[in-house]
């Protein structure tokens, strides 16, 4: 089935809200066998969400509106699809409860601009928030299936968990299966022109590559009839994947490369610590984000300065005046230290120059040292990355987590 979304709002028109939503809903939706083929972005005005709802009516069973439900004059998507639908506006009194009880729960008093969100088109349903005062909308045009979501992701996310994904997957009649292929050690070309000949030989069968933070992805895709099927579509490609890729690959499951990392340390009841320096904490970030990550990660220090590296992590002065302080050495001190000071079994230490300034011929922006102490030795890389200060800090990031993982 097709699908496409509709993200209405000055704010997101203008660049100054990212239109997240859209890639959230697009990779919930193609799990079930709904593909969205277009993203559009509409401003405030009714003529223009009008035009694209005409638009994709006329080419996409799944529309999902996002945005514009709120209670101003400016918020105008149900106003502008019931004007579409030719179907009147009439207040929902539960809805009209629900809000009243939303804000009796915070010790507040709606204005009576919040009562335009309890307004319903005619024929459709209401779909309940219970993050917020705007309730959503579902409406069947024909078979076109019509959701009126609200833009803010706190309240989009559930809404769409809740309502939308019940109400799709019983109008889809095919079975999907999805495997992602997480691979490190290539680039995206590379691994296109390997896999050239398994792309594009069926629409019932898609592989696709995805770029990602020095990482690629091959998405393979199956629709048949059933998940039997499916599976038995999906094994002989799988098969040839791994006979072309497989050194490459290192999960093939929805685990991102940290949680693998983290995986890894807890099967072997071990510990880990970091040391940054000029990632200033974007590693141990990468690692906290992920729950559970407490039983393996001890502790991540910011040792910005070269005081910092001499106290915090017992790195020689002589070594930092000898070697500077973005240097193999330093880097291989800093990991011991930090590895000793924290008692871990682990421990990984980066060090470099994130620029735009403080390069030199001899060390230029970008050279970064990346250190992984084991219980057993001490590894160090030497990188040199390009781009912004912040692409040069997550480059950093993530070669550390891929260096540790080939550790591990």
């Amino acid at each position: 089935m097709l699908g496409e979304i509709i993200a209405v709002g000055e704010e997101v028109l203008s660049g100054d809200v990212i239109n997240s939503n859209a890639a959230y809903i697009s990779s919930q939706l193609s799990e079930i066998g709904v593909f969205c083929r277009f993203h559009t972005v509409v401003g405030d005005i009714e003529e223009d969400i009008i035009e694209q709802l005409d638009q994709a009516c006329q080419r996409s069973k799944c529309i999902v509106l996002c945005g514009g439900l709120g209670p101003t004059k400016d918020d105008l998507t149900k106003e502008a699809v019931a004007r579409y639908l030719k179907k009147p506006l009439y207040e929902d009194l539960e809805m009209r409860a629900q809000i009243d009880s939303w804000f009796k729960g915070r010790h507040q008093a709606p204005t009576e601009n919040n009562y335009k969100q309890a307004l319903m088109i005619e024929g459709g349903e209401p779909l309940k928030n219970g993050n917020g005062t705007a309730p959503g909308v579902y409406y069947n045009h024909q078979g076109i299936h019509i959701f009126l979501l609200p833009g803010p992701q706190g309240e989009l996310k559930p809404m769409f968990e809740n309502c939308v994904l019940p109400r799709m997957n019983k109008n889809i009649d095919k079975s999907i299966q999805t495997v992602t292929f997480r691979m490190i050690d290539i680039g995206e070309s590379k691994a296109v022109t390997i896999l050239d000949d398994l792309m594009g030989a069926s629409d019932r069968l898609i592989v696709a590559p995805y770029a990602k933070l020095r990482e690629v992805h091959i998405k393979v895709t199956s629709i048949e009839d059933t998940a039997k099927e499916n599976e038995v579509a999906i094994q002989p490609i799988r098969d040839e994947i791994y006979r072309r890729l497989g050194q490459f690959i290192y999960n093939e499951t929805d685990k991102e490369l940290v949680e693998v990392v983290l995986d890894k340390l807890k099967e072997k009841n071990q510990t880990l610590s970091v040391a940054e320096s000029c990632t200033g904490g974007l590693l141990s970030n990468f690692i906290v984000a992920i729950p559970g990550s407490s039983a393996v990660f001890k502790e991540g220090i910011v040792s910005y300065s070269n005081d910092s590296k001499i106290h915090r992590l017992m790195v020689p002065s002589d070594l930092l005046k000898m070697h500077g302080a973005v240097s193999e050495e330093v880097a291989k001190a800093m990991a011991t230290g930090v590895s000793q000071t924290l008692e871990t079994d682990y421990s990984v230490s980066i060090t470099g120059i994130a620029g735009p300034d403080g390069g030199t011929p001899e060390k230029p922006v970008g050279l970064v040292y990346i250190a992984i102490k084991t219980p057993n030795t001490v590894l160090v890389k030497e990188y040199n990355f390009m781009g912004s200060r912040q692409k040069i800090r997550e480059q950093s990031a993530k070669s550390a987590l891929i260096d540790l993982w080939h550790m591990l």
